[in-house]
């Protein structure tokens, strides 16, 4: 089976399940079509790759329910270069690239390493430590204190808590991302090759286009995790 499809904690039944074959089966089969064929020819060179190869990442001041975050990774963009997925988010003022392994987020912006319920890292120049606990995550990031709380409603993964210590509310489902993390307010909406694209406000006038492209390799971390690293890149301007 292909490790991505196989079962893990926040999704028993895995990627390849029954429960979310029936669920893709309701999206219309372009989407499908659209998303396999972004696996198989996505690579990390030449025209297919997301970035102008002179952009560079940047420090710039820049989920519940299985059923909903499966179906969502299922149908993502996947940039794979040998065993590593690709998470990137591109804003009109920086380009953010992080590779993800089965236990690891990694990036000239981000290093995050999962062990069990815990991530150590850094991210942005600040120390990461966060525990993932069931429907919960919460530790620090750099100074700040860091608690969001996560359930499924119809499909939607929402968080709810707080931080880079201010309030923080994210929505993810197959059709959209919305919510703020730090001073960055995002309204994206999902596209027929899985990115999500949109806008985003963080305290400025609003940017446009911002696109996120989340790899399937992210579900197999599990919510928590994937909620965590959405945070720390989505949050920073």
């Amino acid at each position: 089976m292909t490790p991505w499809l196989a079962p893990s904690p926040e999704c028993p039944g895995g990627l390849g399940s029954k429960a979310v074959h029936n669920a893709l089966t309701l999206r219309p089969p372009g989407n499908r079509a659209n998303a396999r064929h972004a696996l198989l020819l996505s690579t990390h060179t030449g025209a297919l790759h997301p970035y102008p190869p002179r952009m560079k990442p940047s420090y710039a001041k820049p989920l519940g329910r299985a059923l909903g975050m499966a179906a969502l990774l299922l149908l993502g963009t996947a940039t794979a270069q040998g065993d590593g997925q690709y998470l990137f988010l591109r804003t009109p003022k920086a380009a953010i690239t992080a590779r993800v392994n089965e236990d690891s987020v990694s990036g000239p912006d981000v290093q995050l390493n999962r062990d069990g319920k815990t991530v150590r890292g850094r991210a942005f120049g600040q120390t990461v430590f966060l525990g993932l606990n069931g429907q919960e995550l919460g530790g620090t990031v750099g100074s700040e204190l860091t608690r969001m709380s996560f359930e499924d409603k119809g499909g939607t993964t929402r968080a709810r808590g707080t931080f880079y210590g201010r309030l923080a509310e994210l929505n993810l489902s197959p059709e959209s991302l919305t919510g703020t993390v730090g001073r960055c307010g995002y309204d994206l909406k999902a596209t027929q090759e899985g990115s999500y694209v949109g806008s985003r406000s963080c305290g400025g006038s609003p940017e446009r286009p911002v696109t996120l492209e989340i790899p399937p390799a992210l579900a197999k971390q599990g919510t928590a995790m994937t909620l965590a690293t959405l945070a720390l890149i989505l949050g920073t301007p």
